[in-house]
């Protein structure tokens, strides 16, 4: 997590293409990474019933919580 967490998002597709060992490790990395439920953590307490809010009422995430999301970093406060 460590390194691929210093590779850019295209960096980490070009890496995952190297080989099988590689592509293993970077879906496991990716699951963690970009898990929305970790970041709806902090702003509710069952992010998967949140998700289903969402999804029946055509909700999206938007502002610096979808930003903090793809860049994959966590804003103080």
């Amino acid at each position: 997590d460590v390194l691929f967490g210093h590779f850019s998002a295209a960096e980490i597709i070009r890496m995952s293409k190297t080989c099988v060992a590689a592509w293993k490790s970077i879906e496991s990395y990716s699951s963690r990474a970009w898990s929305i439920h970790r970041n709806l953590r902090r702003f509710v307490k069952d992010a998967i019933e949140f998700r289903s809010l969402q999804a029946r009422t055509g909700t999206v995430i938007s502002g610096s919580v979808a930003l903090q999301f793809i860049d994959r970093t966590f804003y103080p406060e």
